[in-house]
């Protein structure tokens, strides 16, 4: 048998192989050595206050994190899945119905799935992928820390306990509804950015970051995170000196918005205004924030348009929008609230669409614009194409491929 002479002796490829393997695991372990360490970094920073030390230890948890699944997934030709999606668009039938039956059969409600990174379907298993899980949680809990950190520097209600509670509800990898590790890694970031935006209101950024830290799954998760990344965009467009504001209105115990310049914005009309703030050209913006399309298929929704419509048109200088985070099940605002069902006559053929064309408000989906009149021309064209079966939902995977498809400028 043919050998090799190495440094250390003389070894048979077979032997070569199983060190190489030995070596790979133990590079793993290395990486979760290596992430607990910098977790603990965090601990101890975040203890003195030092937010910058929390944060680059929490940076550095996650660097050796991502290594340890990196190399756990090479040594493995596998998967490991750490956090959860939502199924992009929907497929099938479009959310009218199937054209042609007058049935208005609609699609379901999407289930979250797996991410399934490059190693392929296989789901790795053993030491090396246990080790590359707890590695992932290090980096969690040092996030988890900076966040407290900020939190804490900023003044926040928002105690330290309440952080570890979303932590603890995180899952890896979650079961259909479980918060995943990623999106609990992800929701603190996010709320510690917002905790050190000087322009946005305290009080409102305070019960954003309660909302995130309370989520009891992953889909008040979601609906809280898209209320957060709203008031940050919203913060970079403000106007220099001012304030955003968020969760005002009759409904929430507080008529008026604080623009922080001494301007207060009344919300008589709005009893839940989500995102209030001036943008740099001096109009003062109301915006009605959703996670996902299918939260637009209701009644409540084509009554909160109609007051941002009565509020919008008050005064000049003001404008109402809706923002949708995600594309997740987005082609719902073309859907009737309540459609014809196993040959029952329709309750309710409004939809979130044809409402806010009504009403002449815009929409942005997952950061793609339609204005209200875009809104109303797509809506008939569906209609249009439902009705003589040549609808094709697959073409409509976001605002823009959708506008391309049915031929909307």
């Amino acid at each position: 048998m043919a050998t090799v002479v190495g440094a250390i002796g003389i070894f048979s490829p077979k032997t070569i192989t199983k060190f190489t393997k030995f070596k790979k695991l133990a590079e793993v372990g290395e990486s979760l050595d290596k992430a607990a360490d910098a977790a603990e970094k965090a601990r101890k920073a975040a203890k003195a206050g030092d937010f910058d030390g929390a944060k680059r230890a929490a940076d550095e948890a996650q660097k050796h994190a991502d290594e340890a699944k990196k190399n756990a997934e090479r040594n493995g030709s596998c998967t490991i899945a750490i956090g959860r999606v939502p199924y992009p668009y929907g497929g099938g039938g479009g959310p009218r119905g199937v054209p042609g039956t007058g049935t208005g059969v609609l699609a379901g409600p999407q289930a979250g799935r797996i991410v399934v990174a490059a190693g392929g379907g296989k789901e790795c298993t053993g030491d090396d992928a246990g080790d590359a899980r707890q590695a992932q949680q290090q980096a969690l809990d040092a996030r988890a820390e900076a966040a407290k950190a900020a939190l804490r520097e900023r003044g926040s209600s928002v105690p330290d306990d309440q952080i570890d509670g979303l932590v603890n509800r995180a899952k890896d990898p979650p079961e259909p509804g479980e918060i995943s590790t990623k999106d609990a890694a992800d929701s603190l970031d996010e709320i510690t950015d917002l905790a050190r935006r000087g322009s946005v209101n305290g009080d409102a950024a305070a019960a954003l970051e309660g909302k995130v830290a309370n989520a009891s799954d992953a889909n008040k998760l979601a609906e809280a995170r898209a209320e957060v990344n709203a008031v940050r965009r919203a913060a970079d467009d403000a106007a220099p000196g001012t304030h955003v504001d968020a969760g005002v209105g009759g409904k929430m115990n507080r008529k008026e918005a604080d623009l922080g310049n001494g301007e207060k914005v009344n919300l008589d009309e709005i009893p839940d205004a989500d995102v209030v703030y001036k943008d740099k050209n001096g109009t003062v913006y109301v915006k009605e924030v959703k996670n996902a399309g299918s939260a637009t298929r209701k009644a409540d929704f084509a009554n909160q348009v109609e007051r941002l419509k009565k509020w919008a048109s008050k005064e000049p200088g003001r404008k109402a929008t809706v923002e949708i985070e995600t594309a997740d099940r987005w082609t719902s605002v073309f859907s009737e609230f309540k459609p014809a069902r196993n040959g029952k006559p329709a309750k309710d053929t409004r939809t979130a669409a044809g409402e806010m064309a009504k009403n002449g408000v815009d929409v942005k989906v997952a950061g793609q614009g339609l204005s209200a009149d875009q809104l109303g021309r797509m809506q008939r064209a569906i209609d249009e194409r439902t009705a003589n079966g040549t609808m094709d939902w697959s073409k409509m995977k976001d605002p823009d491929s959708a506008k391309a498809y049915l031929g909307i400028e």
